[in-house]
């Protein structure tokens, strides 16, 4: 985050833009992500973007978790907001069960997990050519 940044702290993640392109999410360590907090997070995507769609970069290196209504609300409405969502952890764990996960419900728009950053954020401007 660049210093300056608007940040838009939900409780359960931070919310800015990195770039005109890109909206950064960082999961707040400990959250727990029901629906409610799910609706939340997507009430501020209206508020911030609007009609607008665009790439969004998910830091979810903390530890947290997220229930499957959460997760099916996210699924559902990420089209609304996203051209393509790119989701960074450093866990093997959670890679793999998101992996599973993706590949038992269909994704409305691109979805990928990486690593570091720095690939998500390669594969994320490679999907904007």
């Amino acid at each position: 985050m660049e210093k300056g940044q608007s940040v838009i702290n939900t409780g359960f993640c931070e919310i800015w833009f990195e770039t005109k392109e890109i909206l950064r999410v960082r999961i707040v360590e400990g959250a727990e992500m029901d629906l409610t907090a799910m609706k939340d997070c997507f009430s501020v995507y209206r508020q911030i973007l609007g009609r607008k769609k665009i790439a969004q970069l998910i830091d979810a290196r903390a530890v947290c978790s997220v229930t499957t209504e959460a997760k099916e609300y996210s699924a559902m409405h990420s089209q609304d907001f996203f051209r393509a969502t790119a989701l960074v952890t450093d866990q093997l764990s959670v890679r793999l069960l998101v992996n599973f996960y993706n590949k038992l419900h269909q994704h409305p728009v691109p979805f990928e997990i990486f690593k570091t950053e720095e690939e998500a954020r390669m594969w994320l401007k490679q999907l904007a050519r």
